[in-house]
């Protein structure tokens, strides 16, 4: 559509100056249609605006790096483009990581001794060592976006742990003064870091910001962290401090391979102590990291009000005598839980039943009890298995605690089937195998 359009009476009808900028909001900064907006000479600064408002820079190939390069000339030349940008995120993909790590720990050996599959790729990484994207073009992208509302530097692998990480000590000297000024910046509102090892403390500290999220990190030097042991236990006063006006939202997320130094500074009271804590997830692969995992619910109880827990698939044992979370300190109001099953029968589900019938404790009950929903993700690793597989006295005890945490505050409690997005109806019917918590259950199947 241009800007106007014919009347039945063959006279030109201009559309509202509001309506383009309506439509310019809903645009994503790669979509064509702010491209052609853009060729508009009335509404050639909107589009732009809309065409920088939200960048990513994915150095996962060769691809990434020249758009970078491109970015940053631009900025250059045109700095006024860059007060547009609001979302910036910074990425990397598993094999520039490994390629350059490569590099790094033999520049002449050739790819086809490495065993690389894009040579082309190596190949330039190798020319461009030392890495002249750390050392120029990413800092002049970061120096130029002087309006940023939010950062994220994400280095997070949805991967095996065969990968090597990527250590703050790796960034060139360029790079790591550039995101420090970014990460420290007051004006940037929200702040991300995933997968990032070697931070230093001081650097994560300063992080204040309306929202900061903290991924999988790793501080420097852990073994320096020694918070007083008075200020761990003291977790007394959090929840008044907490309380005293912090805008401040911080979410965390650990798993059993975290730093354990890294876990203890960043839920103790003197980090939480001008910060709320919006959420803390732990993603597990079984019972054996549950005693790092409860001194920080420990920690965390005066002032968690949401907590993520996601047994991964790859749990291998379980037995009646292994290690058991307690989650009756909490005063949580919204819990998430996610793991993979065949039929309730497995290690993970077990796991992840024995966690609910925590939350059902006397001392969490009554009074102070706080919990008001419950999200339950399942991936059912078989979803082809009929209602009459799946049966037998599995479901029971799931009903029974349930039907108790509903009878006790509970308000609702979501269970989402994941597999069955396209078949809803082969899902498993939950409305029969969870009678107890009537109402209040809210089947999702995806």
């Amino acid at each position: 559509m241009g800007v106007t359009q014919s009347s039945p009476a063959g006279t030109e009808l201009r559309l509202p100056t509001e309506l383009y900028k309506s439509i310019a909001d809903n645009l994503g900064s790669n979509d064509r249609c702010a491209h052609a907006l853009s060729l508009m000479s009335e509404f050639h600064e909107l589009a732009t605006s809309v065409m920088y408002r939200n960048i990513t820079i994915d150095l996962s190939d060769m691809q990434g790096d020249i758009l970078a390069a491109k970015l940053a000339s631009t900025l250059e030349a045109k700095p006024e483009l860059a007060l547009h940008i609001r979302h910036l995120t910074l990425r990397r993909g598993a094999r520039d990581i490994c390629y350059r790590d490569m590099i790094s720990r033999s520049p002449t050996a050739t790819p086809e001794s490495r065993g690389v599959d894009n040579v082309q790729y190596y190949e330039y990484l190798r020319r461009t060592t030392p890495y002249i994207t750390e050392k120029k073009i990413l800092p002049i992208i970061l120096g130029s976006a002087k309006r940023l509302f939010m950062f994220k530097l994400d280095y997070y692998l949805n991967n095996d742990r065969g990968l090597p990480w990527t250590y703050w000590s790796g960034f060139a000297p360029e790079l790591q003064g550039a995101l420090t000024s970014v990460l420290q910046s007051p004006t940037v509102r929200h702040k991300t870091i995933n997968a990032v090892f070697g931070l230093p403390t001081g650097l994560v500290d300063a992080l204040h910001a309306e929202q900061v999220v903290l991924f999988l990190i790793g501080l420097a030097t852990p073994e320096s962290l020694s918070t007083d042991r008075s200020d761990i236990a003291s977790t007394g006063g959090i929840a008044e401090r907490v309380r005293g006006g912090s805008t401040e939202r911080l979410s965390l997320v650990f798993d059993d391979l975290s730093i354990p130094a890294t876990v203890t500074y960043c839920t103790s009271p003197s980090f939480l102590a001008h910060r709320t804590l919006h959420c803390f997830a732990y993603n597990s692969h079984g019972s054996a990291g549950f005693q790092r995992l409860q001194a920080a619910l420990d920690r965390l109880a005066p002032i968690l009000t949401r907590f993520a827990l996601s047994f991964q698939p790859c749990i291998a044992t379980h037995s009646p005598d292994t290690e058991k979370l307690d989650l009756s300190r909490l005063r949580l109001q919204r819990m998430s839980l996610f793991f993979a099953t065949d039929d309730l029968n497995d290690h993970g589900a077990k796991l992840a039943l024995e966690t609910l019938e925590s939350l059902g404790s006397k001392s969490n009950s009554g009074s102070g009890r706080c919990l008001k929903a419950i999200c339950l993700q399942v991936l059912w690793m078989n979803p082809a298995l009929n209602d009459e597989d799946r049966d037998g006295g599995h479901w029971a005890g799931w009903n029974k605690v349930l039907g108790d945490l509903a009878a006790n505050g509970v308000e609702e409690i979501q269970f989402e089937s994941i597999g069955y997005k396209d078949a809803p109806g082969m899902g498993p019917d939950l409305k029969h195998y969870l009678p107890s918590v009537g109402n209040k259950l809210v089947p999702v199947y995806k």
